[in-house]
């Protein structure tokens, strides 16, 4: 149960990701609306996982708290999201609204455990300056090549807001 926790906190800190350094910079604009979403964010909400075990299935929620960079894509329409643990995410922004393709995956690693992570959907929206809410779910696939290994499915559902 100790590494099921553990998991879930690394996949929680993926879904808030980020680093400390720079704020994203501007760019962007007209009627995508890029810029509003760039920069250093801080994150609150939650990461609610299942996965399954040899024991059946385990439902794990974690609390998030820290802080998410976004910084411009490589077309003037997009925005990269980007973790500590490696996961980087590329959004499309149409006015106010950033949808993570169906199908998208990022890889995080966290010492001996890698998870993979496929999007079924997942969206950032901008509700007034400088709030907006991070929502998404998919599966996961977690391996665990440490003592007592661990591999696992499972999916994953998140809800956080984020402010500057």
């Amino acid at each position: 149960m100790r590494r099921l926790l553990g998991i879930a906190l690394m996949i929680a800190a993926t879904a808030c990701g980020g680093s400390d350094d720079g704020d994203g910079g501007g760019g962007g604009g007209g009627a995508v609306n890029r810029g509003a979403f760039l920069g250093l964010w801080n994150v609150t909400g939650t990461v609610i996982m299942e996965v399954q075990t040899l024991i059946g299935p385990v439902p794990v929620t974690v609390a998030v708290q820290g802080t998410q960079l976004i910084e411009a894509g490589p077309t003037d329409d997009t925005i990269v999201l980007s973790s500590d643990q490696g996961c980087s995410l590329t959004a499309t922004v149409s006015g106010s609204t950033a949808s993570i393709a169906e199908g998208a995956t990022c890889t995080a690693v966290d010492g001996t455990t890698t998870t993979v992570m496929t999007f079924r959907s997942g969206s950032l929206v901008l509700a007034q300056a400088g709030t907006m809410s991070m929502t998404g779910q998919g599966s996961a696939q977690v391996t665990d090549s440490g003592p007592g290994g661990f591999n696992g499915n499972g999916g994953f559902t998140w809800n956080t807001t984020l402010t500057k």
